[in-house]
């Protein structure tokens, strides 16, 4: 053993091994279409859905500032998301995580033990109370 390719360097991440127990032939097929650089159409969708929430946050985070410069009270983003610029966030957030939730539960029928959990339904005046409360804790 002391001879072989690779000694003393770390195992490659092998992600089929890491969250569920798979046959011999679904293994090869993952480790085959991960070397193609593949991946699960609910991963690259959680990737799309966590940057739509990113922007989102970011959204609000403006639409605040643009409040306290004008001397309106935040509190009304959560009812007037029109007026803050908010819908086309809203509604792309929205999108994507139905995407995503359709995607996961169509690779936890391909792949039964599926890690990936669909995304809960997101209510928008509590999002944006949230990250309002969450922006002010950070100091923004």
């Amino acid at each position: 053993f002391d001879d072989l390719k690779g000694k003393g360097q770390p195992l490659p991440e092998r992600h089929d091994a890491q969250f569920f127990r798979v046959d011999s032939l679904t293994a090869a097929m993952n480790r085959t279409l991960g070397a193609q650089g593949l991946r699960p159409a609910s991963l690259e969708l959680r990737d799309d859905l966590m940057r739509h929430l990113e922007e989102f946050e970011q959204a609000v985070a403006a639409a605040v500032k643009r409040c306290r410069a004008r001397g309106t009270p935040p509190e009304r983003l959560t009812q007037e998301r029109s007026d803050a610029g908010l819908d086309h966030y809203w509604g792309e957030l929205q999108q994507v995580r139905k995407q995503y939730n359709d995607a996961v539960l169509r690779d936890r029928e391909l792949m039964p033990g599926w890690p990936l959990q669909p995304w809960p339904r997101l209510e928008y005046s509590a999002e944006v109370e949230k990250m309002m409360k969450e922006g002010a804790s950070s100091g923004s």
